[in-house]
């Protein structure tokens, strides 16, 4: 076996690893970088449906502060249990500042996703067989533009692409081809125990989020009708894949029974509240084409990549990744609510298929030779320089400016702690959800219409705060002395978003300015 995987990967060729080991070294530090930069969330599921619900086990978080999902019992208890151990971990070695748990949330992504890029990086040696087109997909996977930001969420979709992706190197790297000659690697002679493992890690992929199912359906089916010439063995293998993937799926029953406190099967609630009772309508739905019209509004990288990935599919109908993507494409396309980050899930699979768009099959392919020649013309190294750029602008993207403020008020605050909030709330979204995971312990906030209510509610403290959110304006001045009464203001802390992403979305898109800005009110004695 060992022996398999040193030929499948390469690992006999030193050029080969070299090159690979050192994109995985620029690869894993990219990921650390956007990892520690990434403060903030790309959607708010990947907050409060896997940070929150840790909370909640907790003990910080209240049941009635959770999503709508929790009530609904419908999503799995894993990414938020590995949550739950991080923390208590942490805490072992005096580590309990919420910023820095999600940072290592962060990391733990981060980790995962190094190593099913690293994996498929060395898949690319048996699905290629030029080794031009071999690097070209690595250079691809380490450095496309939204990849590692997408990659380091603590979102569903990050950990599911991962364990999917690792499951499927060691399926690809871990089986013999039947041919003599490997003019193609797709069908292959895999063993039990390759499959059997192959399952647990789809398995947990299934538990990180639902619908990658249809992805390593997509694959399974390629097995059974095109990897696999004897039906019966194809049955046998694809049962053990099965097999391997119900063995965490039945662990994680019991893992979603503990965190909602019942027993409970997660998997069909879903299934329920989204399809059968049409929840997920609720927050819009678009017609089977939909997708279609979400990739154009974004007419560079996602469109570029979708047509690549779309030609190449066409080019290799008999690619494994040709089924896992029409597989789960075609499920979400019939599902009424869409929305483009449901498809993150295909990013990897993509750009292998991106490279065989333009890649020649053999010598005699004249036209793809000439077009696989222009990778090195000067449009193309303008698109390559755009990448980067746009690279760079990922890796430093900050998201919610008001958890800026959290994390001043977290640091440099002590309890008891007033807040009172005048019109946006610091630790509030716009659906009304709270960001219990990094409000200090001991604080209250109080919401009220004016300052003027403020002081009249805040009557004999000593101090209170008053967080203040301005949009498109530079500089706020402090709230006037009396009438004011005997409070003195004091301004704390200011925050300004000037990420570049921010910068430019300013310029090109009209997007406002939002200045964060907290102040201190405090009794002064008269004659102080």
């Amino acid at each position: 076996m060992k022996e398999v995987f040193r030929r499948n990967a390469g690992l006999d060729d030193t050029s080969w690893v070299v090159f690979v080991r050192t994109y995985s070294i620029v690869l894993a530090l990219i990921l650390a970088v956007t990892a520690f930069l990434s403060v903030g969330y790309y959607h708010p599921d990947e907050h409060f449906q896997t940070i929150e619900f840790a909370s909640y086990k907790l003990g910080k978080t209240a049941a009635s502060d959770l999503a709508w999902e929790f009530r609904s019992q419908m999503r799995p208890w894993l990414q938020p249990a590995y949550y739950v151990v991080i923390v208590k971990t942490a805490a072992l070695l005096g580590i309990a500042d919420p910023f820095i748990l999600a940072l290592i949330f962060r990391l733990f992504s981060a980790f995962f996703a190094w190593l099913s890029i690293s994996a498929m990086m060395f898949c690319a040696y048996r699905m290629f067989h030029e080794q031009s087109q071999r690097k070209a997909v690595v250079r691809l996977l380490a450095l496309f533009c939204f990849l590692p930001y997408y990659m380091v969420r603590t979102s569903s979709e990050s950990l599911s692409t991962s364990f999917c992706m690792i499951g499927f190197a060691l399926l690809i790297l871990g089986s013999r081809s039947v041919q003599k000659q490997e003019t193609s690697f797709y069908e292959r002679e895999y063993s039990g125990a390759v499959c059997f493992v192959t399952g647990i890690l789809w398995g947990l992929a299934f538990e990180f989020r639902y619908q990658i199912a249809f992805l390593i359906a997509g694959f399974l089916f390629w097995m059974f009708f095109v990897s696999i010439r004897d039906k019966k063995t194809g049955f046998g293998k694809i049962l053990l894949i099965v097999c391997g993937i119900l063995l965490p799926v039945a662990g994680c029953t019991f893992l979603d029974s503990w965190g909602y406190g019942r027993f409970t099967i997660v998997p069909w609630n879903y299934l329920d509240q989204n399809i059968f009772q049409h929840k997920a309508a609720r927050f819009g739905t678009m017609p089977v084409w939909g997708y279609f019209l979400l990739i154009v509004k974004r007419p560079l990288f996602p469109a570029l990549l979708t047509l690549g990935a779309a030609v190449g599919m066409w080019r290799f109908k008999k690619h494994p990744f040709t089924w896992g993507i029409l597989a789960f494409f075609l499920v979400h396309s019939l599902i009424g609510h869409k929305e483009l980050r449901f498809l993150l899930n295909l990013t990897i699979p993509a750009l292998f298929m991106v490279v065989y768009a333009i890649a020649p099959k053999g010598e005699n392919d004249a036209f793809f030779t000439k077009l696989w020649k222009l990778r090195g013309s000067l449009p193309a190294k303008f698109l390559y320089a755009f990448n980067l750029f746009f690279l760079v602008l990922y890796s430093t993207k900050n998201e919610q400016p008001s958890l800026f403020l959290d994390r001043y008020i977290y640091r440099h605050t002590a309890a008891p702690l007033h807040v009172y909030a005048v019109g946006d709330d610091p630790y509030e979204t716009i659906r009304g959800l709270k960001v219990v995971f990094y409000q200090p312990e001991g604080i209250e906030i109080t919401k009220c219409a004016s300052l003027d209510e403020v002081l009249r509610d805040a009557e004999g403290k000593q101090e209170f705060f008053w967080p203040v959110s301005v949009v498109n304006t530079v500089s706020l001045p402090p709230p006037p002395p009396p009438p004011y009464g005997p409070y003195q203001v004091e301004m704390l802390y200011r925050h300004e978003q000037k990420d570049l992403w921010t910068v430019i979305e300013r310029v090109l898109e009209n997007e406002p300015k939002v200045v964060w800005t907290l102040y201190r009110f405090y009794y002064a004695r008269a004659g102080d």
